[in-house]
């Protein structure tokens, strides 16, 4: 394993003890959790803190520039908590927006936390009005984007910006065959999609209509803010609706250590137990245990139409 901390190469003066990184492919960072052998107190030498920069890899697995938000000394141990990006992300704020494009305000977003920009495509919709209303910068943004079927990750210093029903439908980049050394989990969530979003944003209404989705009820709620007409309110609706119906059908699976796999991709997968299941899915979040050499993922298939 390489471990690298504040620009240095540790791998040989540390060894570790337990190492869990989790990826996620929206609305939060990635975290990681390091557990040292520290006989020598070498991390006292060093005087970790909050705000410095660890990076691990093993294998083809990498968890990128991570900051850290705590340490905790033990009896011959110590421990690191880091995320992906720095702790001013999570923190709230008020601000009013105006006449901006959600580009800009992803950028600005980015700039403001030491964040690299990546949002090829994203589209220019412009906004008269938008208040942020005590609502820190990535839950914000995280639901400005929701609103457009957006959605972002961070990683190795870049905010990511991503249209979800594209990167869904993307070419898986290999196939997963499950052995007799993986446990899954499928659950279909029968009866939990909404068939249709109908929310209300100030003085608009939004309607949208699912493709491709069984009979379902209407779906009404909506995030507190503005919309400054009936297209953009529909709009809104669809991408509410994706919101909604996105979180109801998904699986999981551990297995082997499989360091190739990020939240954020497309594989296809292939099992006898349950055959339905087989085909393209959206990694959500991947847990890589380098310790360990496990991987859990947590996966759900593409949304059809929206």
């Amino acid at each position: 394993m390489i471990i690298n901390y504040q620009g240095v190469d540790i791998s040989g003066d540390v060894s570790v003890i337990r190492c869990m990184h989790d990826m996620y492919a929206a609305e939060q960072s990635d975290l990681l959790t390091v557990v040292f052998n520290d006989a020598r107190r070498l991390w006292d030498v060093w005087g970790a803190k909050k705000g410095d920069c660890i990076q691990l890899q093993e294998d083809k697995a990498n968890t990128g520039k991570m900051y850290i938000t705590g340490i905790r000394p033990e009896d011959g141990r110590f421990t690191v908590l880091a995320q992906s990006c720095p702790e001013s992300l999570y923190v709230s704020n008020t601000r009013v927006w105006e006449k901006v494009t959600l580009p800009q305000i992803a950028q600005d977003i980015a700039g403001a936390h030491g964040l690299q920009l990546y949002a090829p495509g994203t589209a220019s919709y412009r906004y008269d009005y938008i208040l942020q209303n005590n609502q820190s910068d990535i839950e914000f943004l995280s639901m400005r984007l929701m609103l457009e079927g957006y959605a972002c990750l961070i990683y190795n210093g870049m905010l990511v910006v991503y249209d979800e029903a594209d990167a869904e439908t993307s070419a898986p980049e290999f196939t997963l065959k499950l052995s007799a050394a993986d446990s899954f989990y499928f659950s279909d969530g029968a009866g939990q999609f909404f068939s249709r979003a109908e929310p209300r944003f100030g003085n608009f209404f939004g309607s949208f209509s699912a493709p491709n989705t069984p009979p379902g009820g209407v779906f009404s709620g909506a995030p507190d803010t503005q919309a400054g007409s009936g297209s953009e309110a529909n709009r809104f609706a669809r991408g509410i609706l994706r919101g909604v119906n996105k979180q109801v059908k998904r699986g999981v699976i551990s297995g082997v250590f499989r360091p190739l796999l990020a939240a954020g991709s497309v594989i296809r997968i292939e099992q006898d137990a349950a055959r339905s299941w087989n085909g393209p899915v959206f990694l959500t979040h991947v847990r890589h245990d380098y310790v360990k050499q496990k991987t859990k993922i947590f996966f759900r298939p593409p949304l059809e139409g929206y």
